[in-house]
């Protein structure tokens, strides 16, 4: 701030406190109290635009809300139903082992160069089967 523009702040606050002071009438502070109690009861009225930006906006969140619920609910059908089918396809596959297994107990289970990988199940043939303790043949 430069020395001028210093002075002519000084001049200002100089002039306004040199003003004559308005004094408040006797009845001022009741009528105050007064017209703000009257501004407190009275009710404002809601203009339509922005009842109708109100409405729109919560129509627009409780839409977004519903879709995403929506997305949710059809994102889990599709993960439970592509669990189903590979849990069928599963059962299919333990079947056509076992089917195997009855033929021949001798299991071929893959090849590299050097030799054959094969799994002979007679030995364990006449033990009874074993479920795990969490299977639910009940259970869709």
């Amino acid at each position: 701030m430069t020395r001028q523009d210093h002075d002519s702040s000084d001049q200002l606050r100089e002039a306004l406190r040199n003003l004559p002071r308005e004094l408040a009438s006797a009845d001022f502070t009741q009528r105050l109290l007064v017209r703000r109690a009257t501004e407190i009861s009275t009710p404002k009225r809601a203009s339509w635009p922005r009842l109708a930006a109100a409405a729109t906006l919560t129509l627009v969140v409780v839409g977004g809300f519903y879709l995403r619920h929506e997305s949710q609910a059809l994102e889990a059908r599709r993960h439970r139903e592509a669990l189903q089918q590979r849990r069928l396809e599963l059962e299919l596959e333990l079947a056509e082992l076992r089917q195997r297994v009855a033929e021949t107990p001798t299991l071929y289970l893959g090849t590299t160069e050097d030799f054959d990988l094969v799994l002979d199940l007679a030995p364990w043939m006449d033990q009874p089967s074993v479920q795990p303790a969490a299977y639910n043949a009940a259970r869709q």
